[in-house]
C-alpha cells in the first residue's frame, strides 16, 4: 500500500509530501490543480519515463519518492532478496531524479538500480487505470497469478513450490551422481588397459638389472 509520495520540483511542484491511509484515499480538486501532476510524479517511481522538460522552471533536479507498505506482499520481500537490495521489513522505498541533462536515476530502498528494476517493482506495487497509463489487469503474466489470488490458493502454491524444488534439487544430484559414475568408469577403462599392456610385456623382478 502507498503510504507518503513526495514530490519535488515537478511540473508545476515546488514540494508536496501526501500521506495514505489504509483504505480509499480521495484527492479532490478543480482543474489545473495538479492531480495529474502527482499521478505522473507517482508513474515515475514506477518505471514510467520521463524527461528533463518535466522539471520546474529554473530547477536542475526534480526528485520523486513513494514510500509503500510491504508487510504482507511476498512477491516484492522475494524480489528485495533476489537484487541484494537493503531491507527495511516493512516498507519499500522507490525514487526516482530527473536531471536536466536527460540522465535520471533510480533508487530502490536507496541503493541505485537500473530502470527496468524499478519498473519490475512497480509493477508489483501499483496498478494505474487511465486512458494511456500501464494496466497489469491486460498483462497475460500477470493473468495466472490474479486467478490464483482469486481461488485463495497461496498456501497449496507455496507446497507445489517447495515440492518442485525438492524434485528440481533430486534430479541435480541424480544428473551429478550419473556424470560421476561415467567418469569412474572411463578412468577404469583406462586402467584396465594400462594394466593389460603391462602384463602382456610380462615384466619380471631383476629383469632391468640383468639386462
Amino acid at each position: 500500500m502507498l503510504s507518503r509520495l513526495s514530490v519535488k520540483n515537478f511540473a508545476l511542484i515546488e514540494l508536496v509530501e501526501v500521506d495514505f491511509e489504509p483504505g480509499l484515499n480521495i484527492i479532490t480538486g478543480e482543474t489545473g490543480a495538479g492531480k495529474s501532476i502527482l499521478i505522473d510524479a507517482l508513474g515515475s517511481t514506477l518505471g514510467e519515463k520521463v524527461y528533463g522538460d518535466i522539471l520546474r522552471e529554473k530547477d536542475d533536479k526534480a526528485i520523486i519518492e513513494a514510500i509503500f507498505n510491504i508487510d504482507k506482499n511476498k512477491e516484492i520481500n522475494t524480489k528485495v532478496l533476489e537484487q541484494d537490495l537493503q531491507d527495511f521489513n516493512e516498507s519499500i522505498i522507490l525514487r526516482k531524479e530527473v536531471h536536466q541533462s536527460g540522465r535520471n536515476r533510480s533508487f530502490v530502498n536507496d541503493s541505485p538500480v537500473a530502470a527496468d528494476i524499478l519498473a519490475g517493482f512497480g509493477d508489483l506495487l501499483v496498478d494505474l487505470h487511465g486512458q494511456h497509463e500501464h494496466q497489469a489487469l491486460l498483462k497475460v503474466k500477470y493473468h495466472l497469478r490474479y486467478l490464483d489470488d482469486y481461488g485463495g490458493f497461496g498456501e497449496l502454491l507455496e507446497k507445489v513450490g517447495n515440492a518442485y524444488d525438492t524434485v528440481t534439487a533430486l534430479i541435480e544430484e541424480l544428473d551429478s551422481l550419473k556424470s560421476k559414475e561415467q567418469s569412474l568408469k572411463e578412468k577404469k577403462e583406462i586402467y584396465e588397459f594400462q594394466i593389460n599392456e603391462i602384463s602382456s610385456v610380462n615384466p619380471q623382478l631383476g629383469e632391468e638389472e640383468e639386462l
